[in-house]
């Protein structure tokens, strides 16, 4: 949603821009790089496209390039620059600013929430454990939160407020009145144009607040954002040590070390198979029915080696039947319908990879792991997976619905 002038932005968001911090941080990115008159007037109109969400954060980098005397200047030293000293306050507003400091190279520094004012909290805890009924009961504004950023179409065909309420009135008007259980939430989330039009970070939220309005169970509540953000409830825990960017990674090797040890050679796969490298899908497909985990990433490893898997995921009826179903009920049976024009082989796979890890195997924790692993082994194609160095996890490579069809996330070029 792009804003057409400095009222309609939150309150928040307004006090940040017209407060110091920018005009030092401006300050400073003149004097760093030298920059002149006209040269700030152009990077103070880029950072206005990108407070009124009428440029992406994403597309920053591209834009500078059409400074004037650009090409004698450190384009990405500047753009990070400015995500550092301008943009990342409001990274809870802009949304993107973490991705844009870690496409750069950068590190993302530590989490910082945009102020709200107390007409827009109500009053409102910054964090709290409650239900969703109880928290709209106990805060007379909290219905009135916004959860995403995406608005909503509602029954009559209008555009409303992404709030709390809304949503669940449009979760209400899609299922029906009366108990709902995790059937009608997955019909819900899957085939409802609102909620496909999520991004994953949304979709979670808005999955946790069906889970509490149904079940009447206790959720996580942040409210301390521009957007509420709702999360599993836990319970407190004794606190862990927080491990180094290293001493993740080198555990992640050393899970990769242990998967790799535990996996059948190809030598035992292809007696199995006849000696026919063809038969390896039989040998893949019982392997799935019997969820031998192990045998089947092994299968996978086999074909991938082979240069087999792509043509097996475009082949084999019974691979392509079971995805297909993933797809639909993920996504939409319009998007399934139009999954033959994908000729993203890497989307392909990436779907193929999550149906057989995560949904067949439930391999839980470990299906990016295993991802990584079997991605690794395609030399020089599109990752799948990488390393969220601000989480310190390995994170699948976002996909996002346009217009009936999938593309990643990341390569998105379009203004809100």
């Amino acid at each position: 949603m792009a804003y057409s002038n400095f009222s309609e932005l939150p309150e928040g968001v307004r006090k940040f821009i017209a407060s110091p911090e920018i005009s030092q941080g401006n300050g400073e990115i003149a004097d760093i790089y030298g920059l002149n008159r006209d040269q700030m007037a152009f990077l103070l109109g880029l950072e206005r496209s990108v407070f009124f969400k009428s440029l992406p954060v994403l597309d920053l980098p591209n834009h500078l390039e059409d400074m004037e005397r650009a090409e004698y200047y450190d384009l990405r030293a500047i753009t990070l620059d400015m995500a550092y000293k301008i943009l990342w306050p409001l990274q809870d507003f802009l949304e993107d600013v973490d991705r844009l400091i870690l496409r750069l190279g950068g590190k993302v520094p530590r989490w910082q929430h945009l102020p709200q004012s107390e007409n827009e909290t109500g009053g409102i805890p910054a964090s709290f454990d409650l239900t969703i009924r109880e928290a709209i009961e106990q805060y007379s504004g909290f219905k009135d939160s916004r959860l995403t950023n995406s608005k909503i179409i509602d029954k009559e065909g209008r555009l409303v407020a992404p709030t709390i309420d809304n949503w669940i009135k449009d979760y209400i008007h899609f299922t029906g009145a009366g108990q709902h259980g995790s059937l009608e939430r997955a019909k819900y989330l899957s085939k409802n144009a609102n909620a496909l039009a999520l991004n994953e970070a949304d979709k979670e939220s808005l999955r946790f607040v069906l889970i509490s309005y149904d079940d009447d169970a206790k959720v996580q509540i942040d409210t301390g954002g521009f957007l509420v953000k709702i999360s599993e409830f836990k319970k407190a825990e004794a606190p862990v040590p927080v491990k180094n960017t290293k001493e993740l990674l080198d555990e992640i090797e050393q899970r990769l070390m242990a998967l790799d040890s535990r996996l059948l050679s190809g030598a035992i796969l292809m007696s199995e198979a006849g000696g026919d490298a063809y038969k390896l899908r039989d040998v893949l497909w019982q392997a799935l029915g019997l969820l031998d985990k192990d045998k089947v990433v092994s299968c996978l490893r086999l074909l991938i080696e082979r240069r087999a898997l792509d043509a097996m995921i475009k082949e084999d009826n019974r691979f392509i039947n079971v995805l297909r179903r993933f797809i639909s009920v993920r996504f939409g049976y319009s998007v399934e319908h139009n999954f033959d024009q994908n000729q993203d082989l890497a989307i392909s796979r990436r779907l193929f990879f999550e149906m057989i890890l995560a949904d067949k195997l439930a391999l839980g924790a470990d299906t990016a792991l295993v991802a990584f692993y079997l991605t690794n082994i395609l030399e020089g194609d599109t990752p799948l997976v990488y390393f969220d160095e601000a989480v310190g996890e390995l994170r699948w490579r976002a996909l996002q619905v346009l217009r009936d069809k999938l593309v990643w996330l990341d390569e998105l070029d379009i203004v809100a």
